[in-house]
């Protein structure tokens, strides 16, 4: 029987590797975008504080984070 190796990731990442904030979730919010290298968290900015709103897995690695605003003509 061939050996095969299995690589998996226990604990998610904890360094921070890029932020950016904007409306991304609503034009009246503003957003927090936070990247830890295979993930990244938004969070809504208020007055009490960070509200987590979604936390995205992804395959593979952020290394830049960047904000834009379309132009609707």
């Amino acid at each position: 029987m061939a050996a095969t190796n299995y690589v998996v990731t226990v604990q998610r990442p904890t360094q921070v590797t890029a932020l950016a904030t904007g409306y991304f979730t609503s034009s009246t919010e503003l957003n927090l975008i936070v990247a830890k290298n295979t993930h990244f968290e938004i969070y809504i900015i208020g007055s009490e504080g960070l509200k987590l709103v979604k936390d995205v897995c992804l395959y593979g690695r952020i290394n830049v984070l960047k904000c834009f605003r379309l132009t609707v003509k």
